[in-house]
C-alpha cells in the first residue's frame, strides 16, 4: 500500500490475501484471492499509488501485465465493469449511505458467480460463510417446516441480497436458496463482508426485525 502501481496480476497458482490500512493504521484483511482472481488494476486505471497490500499465503504463480499493455487491452473493459457495478449498487437503497470511496472498495472485492437452474446456493442448517447480491436471474427461498415439508417463503430478484443476518449473528442458514433460472450473484466472503460493510451494518442489523418467519438465509 502506497507503492507506485506498475503491474496488473492474475493468479494462476496459489493463494494471496489483500490488506488495507484502517484509520488506526492497522492492516485489515479485505479479500482472499485464489487462482483466477486478479489485483492491481485500480492503481493502473487511475495512475494512483497502491491502495492495498497483497501478501502471498502460499507459493504464487502469477501472470503479469505492464501499465501500457493493461491500458490498451484491459482498462476499457475494467472501467465498464466497474461503472456497471457502481450503477447497480447505486440502484440498491441499502448502499445509499456508502460514499463513493467505500463503494469502489466494495466493487473491487465483489466476485461474480454464475448459478445454473436448480442449483442450491445455500442450504438450511449450513454454516454461513458468504454474502450474496443478485445481479441477474431469479432464486427461490424455501424453509423446512416442523412437519418436514418444504415451504416457499420468498423469491430473490436482481437488486435483492441475502446472507447478511446469518453472518452478523453468526448463525447457521435458516432457509435454502435455489436458482430458478440461470442467475449471476455478486459475492463477498465473511472476512471481506465484515471489513467492508461496516458503514451499513446498523441498517443490516435493523433488518432483523423485518424477518418474521426466519432470521436469515
Amino acid at each position: 500500500q502506497g507503492d507506485e502501481g506498475d503491474l496488473f496480476y492474475v493468479i494462476e497458482e496459489g493463494e494471496a490475501d489483500i490488506f488495507v490500512l484502517n484509520e488506526s493504521n492497522v492492516e485489515v484483511l479485505v479479500r482472499h484471492c485464489k487462482p483466477g482472481h486478479s489485483f492491481g488494476e485500480l492503481a493502473l486505471m487511475y495512475n494512483a499509488s497502491r491502495n492495498a497490500t497483497v501478501k502471498a499465503r502460499t507459493d504464487l504463480k502469477c501472470w503479469c501485465m505492464d501499465r501500457d499493455n493493461f491500458k490498451y487491452v484491459i482498462m476499457g473493459s475494467s472501467i465498464k465493469k466497474q461503472q456497471r457495478y457502481l450503477s447497480f449498487l447505486d440502484s440498491i437503497a441499502i448502499f445509499g449511505t456508502m460514499n463513493r470511496a467505500e463503494k469502489l472498495k466494495l466493487v473491487d472485492a465483489l466476485i461474480p458467480r454464475k448459478i445454473e437452474p436448480h442449483s442450491v446456493v445455500v442450504r438450511q442448517g449450513d454454516v454461513a460463510d458468504m454474502f450474496y447480491i443478485v445481479e441477474r436471474g431469479l432464486l427461490v427461498v424455501e424453509q423446512t417446516t416442523p412437519e418436514g415439508t418444504q415451504e416457499v417463503v420468498n423469491e430473490k430478484r436482481p437488486g435483492d441480497y441475502f446472507g447478511e443476518i446469518a453472518l452478523i449473528a453468526d448463525m447457521p442458514r435458516s432457509a435454502t436458496v435455489t436458482a430458478k433460472e440461470v442467475s449471476v450473484l455478486l459475492t463477498l466472503d465473511r472476512k471481506t463482508f465484515v471489513s467492508l460493510m461496516g458503514p451499513i451494518e446498523p441498517i443490516l442489523r435493523r433488518n432483523v426485525a423485518l424477518y418474521k418467519t426466519y432470521i436469515d438465509y
